[in-house]
């Protein structure tokens, strides 16, 4: 519910929830982002027009303070948790520098909202049916998937993945197999979305350099 004391005069109560919905999934799509960047999606993605004033408000909603809403805030940007907690908010810039946005439409940006969302690609079902092929039951396999799949969200997931394997205690005993998993990571780490890319995959963002 939206409490009503927060929303300023004029806005439509429902406008002022989906712009909540919308820096949830800006946030987990794109780890960092500005709120002149914000206001700017919004507005093209809609008949409805918002202003920076509109979204001053959000910064002062209780939700937004709440750890549970993964919204942090520094200077004139919203930034997910794991980037405050982690204290990278300097390095993900860094990153982030020059770099231009993936503007998915508005269905599918605003799916980002749940954290544990990411597109179902064609890497990732080669992941999920290695594991279908060699580990426990399916549902066992697939959750490895999705584990690994929400790893790769991280630009340096490859140089980490062995962490993830070691407390999930998974044992691979064919160098044939570690070697096959591992580049069908590879693959996946490629083609997943980053933060650091500001939403674009690593291939997307190769492909993007090239043409320049």
């Amino acid at each position: 519910m939206v409490n009503e004391n927060k929303t300023a005069p004029g806005i439509d109560p429902k406008i002022y929830d989906e712009t909540y919905t919308y820096i949830h999934a800006m946030i987990n799509l794109y780890g960092i982002i500005h709120r002149e960047k914000v206001v700017e999606i919004i507005n093209m993605q809609n008949d409805y027009q918002i202003s920076l004033d509109d979204l001053r408000l959000i910064e002062e909603d209780e939700r937004t303070r709440n750890i549970e809403t993964y919204i942090g805030i520094k200077d004139e940007y919203f930034v997910s948790a794991s980037i405050m907690v982690l204290e990278k908010f300097d390095e993900v810039m860094k990153q982030k520098a020059d770099k231009p946005y993936y503007n998915p439409e508005k269905e599918e940006l605003l799916k980002y909202a749940d954290i544990t969302y990411f597109e179902v690609n064609e890497q990732f079902e080669a992941v999920r049916q290695f594991f279908r092929k060699r580990f426990w039951r399916k549902s066992k396999a697939d959750e490895l998937a999705r584990e690994v799949k929400l790893y790769c969200k991280s630009a340096d997931s490859l140089a980490n993945i062995g962490y993830l394997f070691e407390n999930r205690d998974l044992k691979i005993k064919h160098e044939k197999d570690v070697n096959e998993l591992m580049g069908l990571i590879m693959e996946l780490a490629n083609n997943t979305r980053v933060p650091e890319n500001n939403g674009f995959t690593p291939n997307e963002m190769e492909e993007l350099r090239g043409n320049k």
